[in-house]
Parts: C-alpha cells; sequence; structure tokens
C-alpha cells in the first residue's frame, strides 16, 4: 500500500503509522492511524471531486461554531485532514429509527444555526497546503439560484464523458431560464424576490445515519462534511428524504420523514416559500445522485441506476415547465 500520510504531516510529529484503512470509496479514504502514540482518523482525498481540504476546515468550523458533536480537526493541507479519533463515530449501515429521526431532525436544525453571507460553493481561504488557512465562499453574485448552478457545473464535470451530461445541462438550462423557482414564488407574503431568497447557511450535504450518530436520546457525533456548501437549509433537507427515506420510490416511509420534519421545525421553522421550492430544489437533488453514482461507483455498470435517475428528472422537469 502506498504512504498515504502527507509530508507536511509527518513533518509536524515524530511518528505517524497507519493502523488501517476504514473506508475507500471514491474521492476518498479514510485510515486510522497512530500519532504520536494517540489514535486519529485520516481523510485523504484520491480524486478530483474529493476536496479535503475544504471538508477538514467545514468540520473544523462545525466544531467550533456548532452545538453538534464534532471530531476535532488536528491538521488541515491541500488533500488531506486529520481529526481526534471518536468512540462514538457513526456506524456503517445505521437505521433511521424513530429515536434517530427525531434527535437527528433537531440536530440539522442546530446545524444550520451557522450561517454565511451569501450562497455558495466553498473553498480554501488562501494556500490550501496552510493548515491555519481558513474558509470563504465562492461565489459572484451570491444568490441561491447562482449558488444551485455552480453546483451544478460541479456534477457536470462528473458525468461529462457520458451520455448523463446531457440530464446535466437540462437543468442547467432550466435554472437559467428560472431562477424565480429558487426563490418563494407563490408565497403573497414575501414583497420583493431579495425578501423571499431563503438564507445561506452551512448544508451539510448528506445528513444521514451513517453520518450522524445518535444515542441516549442525543446527537453523539457528526462527520463526512465532503458535499458541504453555503446553501439552502431546504437542500439539506430534501438531499436526506431520497436516500434515507425513500421519498418518491417503492420504500417510501413517509412516517419516518414526517417525524424528522417535525423535529427539525420544533427548533427551527421553514423558510417562507419553503414548499413553493420544493419541486425545483428536488430536481437539483435527483441530480446529485447521478453525480454521486458517478464518482463512487461509475455509471457505465450502473446504468440501470443512472437510467431511472434520468427519468426521475424529466419527469420533475416536464411537471415544473407545465
Amino acid at each position: 500500500m502506498t504512504d498515504p500520510v502527507p509530508a507536511r504531516l509527518r513533518e509536524r510529529h515524530d511518528r505517524v503509522a497507519v493502523v488501517e484503512r476504514l473506508h475507500d470509496v471514491p474521492p476518498n479514504e479514510v485510515y486510522l492511524v497512530e500519532v504520536d502514540g494517540r489514535r486519529a482518523v485520516l481523510k485523504c482525498s484520491t480524486g478530483p471531486r474529493g476536496d479535503a481540504a475544504v471538508e477538514g476546515r467545514v468540520q473544523r468550523l462545525a466544531a467550533r461554531e456548532s452545538p453538534l458533536p464534532t471530531p476535532a480537526v488536528l491538521w488541515v493541507g491541500r488533500d488531506a485532514f486529520l481529526a481526534a479519533f471518536d468512540s462514538d463515530a457513526p456506524e456503517e449501515g445505521a437505521d433511521s429509527t424513530p429515536e434517530w429521526c427525531r434527535v437527528a431532525g433537531r440536530g440539522l436544525a442546530r446545524l444550520h444555526s451557522i450561517g454565511f453571507d451569501r450562497h455558495g460553493l466553498l473553498r480554501a481561504d488562501g494556500d490550501p497546503a496552510d493548515s491555519a488557512a481558513g474558509l470563504r465562499v465562492d461565489a459572484d453574485g451570491g444568490t441561491w439560484p447562482e449558488a444551485v448552478l455552480a453546483l451544478l457545473g460541479e456534477f457536470r464535470r462528473s458525468v461529462a464523458d457520458t451520455e448523463y451530461a446531457a440530464v446535466v445541462d437540462e437543468v442547467t438550462e432550466f435554472v437559467r431560464e428560472r431562477p424565480d423557482r429558487f426563490v418563494a414564488a407563490g408565497d403573497d407574503e414575501v414583497e420583493s424576490e431579495s425578501e423571499s431568497e431563503p438564507e445561506p447557511v452551512l448544508v451539510h450535504g448528506w445528513f444521514s445515519p451513517e453520518h450522524v450518530a445518535v444515542r441516549d436520546g442525543a446527537v453523539r457525533s457528526v462527520v463526512d462534511f465532503e458535499h458541504a456548501m453555503a446553501g439552502a437549509a431546504e437542500y439539506d433537507l430534501w438531499r436526506l428524504a431520497v436516500p434515507t427515506f425513500g421519498l418518491g420510490t417503492e420504500r417510501e416511509d413517509r412516517a419516518a420523514w414526517r417525524r424528522f420534519r417535525e423535529a427539525y421545525e420544533s427548533v427551527r421553522p421553514p423558510p417562507a416559500g419553503f414548499e413553493a421550492r420544493a419541486d425545483a430544489v428536488r430536481l437539483v437533488v435527483a441530480v446529485s445522485y447521478l453525480d454521486s453514482l458517478a464518482v463512487q461507483r461509475g455509471v457505465e455498470d450502473n446504468r440501470d441506476r443512472a437510467d431511472a435517475v434520468r427519468e426521475a428528472v424529466h419527469e420533475r422537469l416536464a411537471a415544473l415547465r407545465a
């Protein structure tokens, strides 16, 4: 096995030893390591869609400013970051039990207390190799529709060499034609588009049982901020709804989804226009699953899933245009 430990990390410590590889799903690898005799977790990017330089800084921000327990980031570099070992870390294959829905719903609302001054993708603020560098929002205008277009651009690069690039192009064209669908369209209580745009918050990107551990009525650990951005809170909610609760599929669990939403809304009420924006946001969420499929498994050997996403996108686009 090629040594995954960055040279700059070795320079900071007398001894860094890899104990075992915990996770290996593109575009990242995760290792249990010993650093000067203490256990820690090292996450390394292995592909262009991985950005440990940003993820480590986002996790550091969440650990500092969120009320949720998040493993402390000990070091972050250009393509990797080191976090404190957390015995409460989520387990692969964990389920969305009723307790998880109630506790995690409140937890996500509390995570969304971290806000930004504009919407956009997150980047390292300065040299990514400098562990002290912070975060910045990569956005010119900073509106939610503009952030959605930037996100779709990331998805487009993932599927650029496949026939599914056309799906992303169709959705991108719709967002450019109808940016109003991403503000509070149809909400009579708001007076202007600027007042109706959702507030930019820290979006986790996949707040699922495998990334959020719940025990004894409390959130114990939140990890995996690789999909994080400064965006609308509702994107986090809908991004969770399909893979975790099967919303819109044969395995749909509306009772669990209702528990999660009610718990979320007991802490943080939904913004004005939440329901009016839902169809448009869920369109982008559908494309995000195509991106994940391409990055983690490849679409060539998973055409059935990719075709199902394409069909779902076309159906939602047709409904939105109608």
